[in-house]
């Protein structure tokens, strides 16, 4: 009977520990039908016994007091909360209910850690944020950069040789700025994010002042290029070795390199050439006068700054005054006017053929007028012409003849007429010469005046 009975007490005693316990977990589980559980905490913050909507305040109020800081060179340091952007998470009230819905659903009642990450903030607040901050703004990099150029002789451009970057591309700050904000990161650094902009003004303007390429076509066939190896070198420089474009220095460059360089690859005036008098077996050497290529330097300068200016790439014949007019027969070609002081004959040829010969009387000898030898060409010719000598003080001249047909090649020294010699030819140009011109026989000028034109070498020599 004892034991019967105290079976019956253990049993009682079981069963009011069970309801005890029973009732104490139905008393514990209504306490946090509507708060979290114990020990609950969500995105570091300990959300025990909050409600849904005191958590959904309480981690709000920590996204806004949420900073990130941005390290810039020189130790610049730019701040941006999480108030200044909206910063919240996403959908936060719905994933909070999620997590007490969960809880509900254990049979034991336990909280947990909850890392919601799903920002979400104002992005185009947040670019106007960092477009705001000194270090992003174009004046403030252009200002803080420093660069050196260097040209390169094998590229044939200006080059960046020496950098202190202080540019920053606003879309890779905005990406490594949000990325760390979803990381939840407090301090991020913007040094690795330092780097030229691909359109460098100033490297694109230095490259463009020696962009041009002129290609000259030089007498003999052959090829000048002027182009970046040269025109670099027109560039100025400060005392720091920066180069600019000063234009009272670019423009003396220009202008030394027509008359100092190109000229002298061009001009072949009064330079010795081959030819072969009438008559005779053996060549003979003629230097002098003024036939050949000679370079319009005026004409050529103002050619060249207006290409450069343009940046044109041309391939051209220099700006002439004259040029030879032929690469045959020692580039006088197969018509040409030919004078012997020596035999005082003249011929005239056409095209190879033989027009005209006849005798002459050139410069008196004994009177020191001795006509100069070289290779010209025409300056211009004149019908009806009164040639005088020098103006004497009672202003009368010294002789004035009076010509039909007037040739002159070389300043006052030309062909013409002299109706007042009887003959020519022989030594008469020894003692009874003329000042230097060429005097013919009346039928022989007015021949050689219809014929003769600025495209024929007039080849003055003496064969003896």
């Amino acid at each position: 009977m004892k034991r019967r009975a105290r079976r019956k007490v253990t049993i009682l005693l079981l069963e009011v520990l069970i309801l005890i316990i029973l009732i104490g977990y139905i008393i514990i589980r209504y306490k946090y039908e509507n708060v979290f559980c114990n020990n609950t905490i969500i995105n570091g913050i300990d959300c025990s016994s909050m409600t849904v909507e005191e958590a959904n305040e309480v981690i709000q109020q920590k996204e806004d007091k949420y900073v990130l800081e941005i390290v810039f060179k020189d130790n610049e340091v730019e701040k941006i909360s999480g108030e200044e952007i909206k910063l919240t998470i996403k959908n936060l009230d719905q994933e909070l209910h999620s997590i007490k819905e969960r809880q509900r659903r254990r049979i034991f009642l336990t909280g947990g850690t909850h890392n919601l990450d799903n920002f979400s903030y104002d992005t185009s607040k947040l670019k106007k944020l960092l477009s705001s901050k000194k270090e992003l703004k174009k004046d403030y990099m252009k200002e803080k950069t420093k660069i050196k150029y260097y040209f390169n002789t094998k590229s044939k451009r200006f080059e960046i040789k020496e950098q202190d970057v202080y540019y920053l591309n606003l879309k890779k700050v905005l990406k490594e700025v949000s990325k760390a904000i979803e990381e939840g990161k407090t301090s991020i650094s913007m040094q690795n994010l330092y780097a030229f902009p691909k359109k460098d003004s100033t490297l694109e303007e230095l490259n463009s002042f020696i962009s041009a390429k002129i290609t000259y076509q030089l007498p003999k066939r052959e090829e000048y290029e002027l182009s970046a190896n040269t025109l670099y070198t027109w560039l100025a420089q400060d005392k720091d070795g920066n180069y600019f474009k000063d234009d009272d220095f670019w423009n003396q460059n220009v202008e030394k390199f027509v008359t100092d360089k190109l000229a002298p690859l061009v001009d072949t005036t009064g330079i010795t050439r081959k030819f072969k008098p009438t008559g005779k077996d053996s060549t003979i050497s003629v230097k002098g006068g003024n036939y050949g290529y000679q370079i319009n330097t005026t004409a050529e300068i103002e050619k060249l700054k207006e290409e450069l200016s343009n940046q044109e790439k041309v391939t051209r014949e220099p700006c002439y005054t004259k040029k030879e007019v032929s690469t045959k027969n020692n580039v006088l070609g197969k018509s040409y006017i030919e004078i012997d002081l020596s035999r005082q004959k003249v011929w005239v040829y056409v095209d190879g053929n033989l027009e005209v010969e006849t005798d002459c009387v050139t410069g008196c000898i004994n009177k020191g007028h001795e006509t100069p030898t070289g290779i010209y060409t025409l300056t211009y010719k004149e019908k009806d012409r009164i040639l005088r000598g020098d103006k004497l003080p009672n202003g009368s001249y010294s002789y004035q003849s009076h010509v039909d047909y007037w040739m002159p090649f070389n300043g006052g020294i030309g062909l013409h007429d002299a109706s007042w010699r009887n003959t020519f030819g022989g030594d008469i140009y020894i003692n009874n010469g003329s000042h230097g011109c060429i005097n013919l026989p009346f039928e022989a000028a007015e021949k050689i005046y219809e014929i003769i034109n600025k495209e024929m070498p007039i080849v003055v020599y003496k064969s003896e």
